[in-house]
């Protein structure tokens, strides 16, 4: 498992990344992008895992490289998207443009940020974490096969109807934030 782990610590940055450019994207009221990647990564996995799992026989090393190449799908998909759309935003002189390249402006307001962004992650970190030590503790029930498996469907169907309210709440953050930045009150209540 540890291997495994390790194997895989590049999907984490690229889901990382990805997930920052989904919200990008999101923030705009642009659903297309963020939907078309993740459809996209979720049929190339079956591929990913077939070809090098089955048709190589790599094994546990075939699914470690699988998993990097499902995180890097849509992060690769979404980079193409924002790089046309920006240039073709730019040939057009539209001012609907959102890089306008590196400059020391990105750098302000980090504390701000952090302010917010640490104590949201350690939250969502404390949340998993739980879920994890739940799982690992079902191993040391009577049964331990029934136990970890009736809590890795358990996780599942949690995780599975958890989709709704945060596709929701996503959406309303948007919505309201757009209202907000926009200085329309009364269209973000």
């Amino acid at each position: 498992a540890s291997w495994y782990l390790m194997m895989t610590a590049p999907s984490l940055f690229f889901l990382a990344i990805s997930d920052a450019m989904k919200k990008y994207f999101t923030c705009q009221s642009l659903v297309i992008p963020p939907t078309v990647a993740a459809v996209t990564a979720a049929l190339c996995t079956l591929g990913y895992n077939y070809v090098f799992i089955t048709v190589l026989g790599m094994d546990l090393s075939g699914a470690a490289l699988a998993a990097n190449l499902a995180q890097l799908t849509p992060l690769v998909i979404l980079t193409i998207w924002f790089v046309m759309r920006e240039q073709r935003l730019a040939d057009m002189g539209s001012e609907e443009r959102t890089w306008q390249g590196w400059s020391n402006d990105a750098f302000k307001g980090w504390i701000e940020y952090c302010r917010l962004a640490i104590p949201c992650a350690a939250m969502v970190g404390l949340e998993w974490g739980i879920f994890e030590t739940c799982l690992l503790m079902s191993g040391w029930l009577d049964n331990p096969e029934l136990h970890v498996a009736v809590m890795g469907l358990v996780l599942n169907l949690s995780g599975t109807l958890y989709m709704l309210p945060m596709g929701i709440s996503s959406g309303c953050a948007v919505r309201v934030g757009n209202a907000v930045g926009a200085g329309l009150p009364c269209h973000a209540k």
